[in-house]
């Protein structure tokens, strides 16, 4: 069990510093798509999963506007774990795939957020808070392509960044059917560890005070 709609949309508001009505829109925007669960109202509301809690992420961090919600969910959460990609940075490394894989489930972009904000559901309190200890990563969607990164940071001794090790989605340019965005997006976007994480523990929280 996870939370109602409701409650759902006034987390997700609080966890990514946002006015609730602006995740309402982009809610309601999403169901009409059936990108979210949906159902009937009231007690009888069906629950929310980490699913949706995903794909309201990709919706806060992809789109510049409700508008553009389903084209840019559907677009962004199918994109794949991209071990491959290069980088030109010597600051920035890419990720290999047994890595990725032995740290995380799935393999699109919205199946790993899905997995990320199951974390506490899955594993509780205990054994979720040493996941995301040693899991701490953030989400960027970047401007000007169709592109997303999980990104963890290297500290030195006196707590300075010194590299990145870089989780990239995106899909590939030479495929059949690729889409991209026209004029890209306006600005990037972020969702710090804090607000992954967040997001986890208040989906068990709400599931336990359901219990």
């Amino acid at each position: 069990m996870t939370m109602k709609a409701g409650p759902f949309n006034a987390m997700i508001a609080a966890a990514f510093s946002v006015e609730e009505k602006t995740v309402t829109v982009f809610a309601r925007a999403l169901k009409e798509a059936r990108l979210l669960t949906t159902g009937a109202r009231g007690v009888n509301a069906p629950d929310m999963t980490p699913l949706d809690a995903a794909r309201m992420t990709i919706a806060l961090l992809a789109c510049d506007g409700p508008a553009q919600a389903v084209e840019r969910v559907k677009l962004f959460g199918q994109l794949r774990y991209s071990p491959h990609s290069t980088t030109s940075q010597a600051w920035r490394e890419i990720v290999g795939q047994d890595e990725f894989a032995s740290r995380f489930g799935g393999d699109t972009l919205e199946e790993v957020l899905a997995f990320i904000y199951s974390a506490y559901l899955d594993r509780g309190l205990d054994d979720a808070s040493r996941w995301f200890d040693e899991n701490v990563v953030s989400l960027t969607v970047q401007p000007g392509d169709v592109r997303a990164e999980l990104v963890a940071w290297v500290h030195d001794a006196n707590g300075k960044i010194v590299r990145e090790r870089v989780m990239p989605f995106q899909g590939n340019r030479h495929a059949e059917g690729f889409v991209t965005i026209p004029r890209g997006l306006l600005v990037e976007r972020s969702a710090a560890p804090a607000t992954l994480s967040l997001v986890s523990v208040e989906l068990w929280a709400d599931a336990r005070a359901e219990d």
